[in-house]
């Protein structure tokens, strides 16, 4: 039977289709180390790639672990990224290392959906320390998509990296149980101003750490915070409200706080 172009064209349409919905999955394996660029600790056997949707769970390995991001050549890649999953007892982290050089070493290129292109669940720890330059991005999140970090899991930004072009406001969700910690990356930084880096957000938990004595400081000019649940300011951290700033939930302070413009508000519990 002959099959004019209309066939063939329906034929090519239900192809793409179905290799755009079954993405593969792959699964950390952990069988030669720790390193994400590693073939042999990911099932299916391989590094990820554009097309792969990423799962860091225990369904081959139990307990807590770690997955480390280096300066590995080719740059990283996946379609989707979810570390950790709802009901999780462990801790699973993915660690960009503050050796990491390379601009853009992770890029998640995005499932076309409305579904979040990446995904920190609960026991999900996602923790960027990489000493790139600060105009570098290091994780490419891509126009249009979307990320959550839902309750139980934890982003901790220790890296002097452009956070904001990494992972724009309008473009990453925090559940109200779901934390995002802030530190000073090195020694070397006198006092780290994140203010730009809080302006416009909505957090669930809020920690402001400096893991060195120069400290770090959230202030600055902008839109206003909200910190729909605890706000923990560490010894070697202050906040420098110089906007208005809204918390809901329960606040911690061992650090100090400060407002300077008596025509700003801090917002507790309302």
């Amino acid at each position: 039977m002959r099959r004019g172009p209309i066939t063939l064209v329906l034929v090519s349409a239900i192809l793409l289709s179905l290799s755009i919905g079954h993405a593969a999955v792959k699964k950390w394996n952990a069988e030669t180390g720790n390193r994400w660029d590693v073939a042999g600790n990911w099932l299916p056997t391989g590094a990820p790639t554009s097309s792969d949707d990423v799962v860091l769970d225990n369904t081959y390995v139990g307990g807590s672990y770690a997955v480390v991001m280096n300066s590995y050549t080719p740059a990283s890649s996946c379609r989707t990224l979810t570390v950790g999953y709802a009901g999780n007892a462990n801790t699973i982290s993915l660690y960009i290392v503050n050796s990491n050089a390379v601009a853009t070493l992770l890029t998640i290129a995005g499932n076309g959906t409305s579904a979040d292109d990446f995904v920190v669940d609960s026991g999900g720890v996602f923790r960027n320390s990489s000493g790139a330059a600060t105009t570098d991005k290091v994780v490419s999140l891509g126009a249009g998509n979307t990320a959550c970090i839902k309750s139980g899991g934890r982003f901790y930004n220790n890296t002097d990296t452009d956070y904001n072009a990494a992972f724009p406001a309008g473009q990453v969700a925090f559940d109200s149980g779901s934390t995002m910690e802030f530190g000073n990356p090195a020694a070397t930084v006198a006092c780290a101003d994140i203010g730009d880096q809080l302006s416009g957000r909505t957090f669930g938990h809020l920690v402001l750490s400096g893991p060195n004595a120069n400290g770090l400081r959230a202030g600055g000019t902008g839109s206003s915070m909200v910190v729909k649940n605890h706000l923990t300011v560490m010894d070697s951290a202050s906040l420098l409200a110089a906007t208005g700033f809204d918390f809901s939930g329960t606040v911690q302070f061992r650090g100090n706080i400060t407002n300077n413009a008596p025509s700003d508000t801090l917002n507790f519990g309302g």
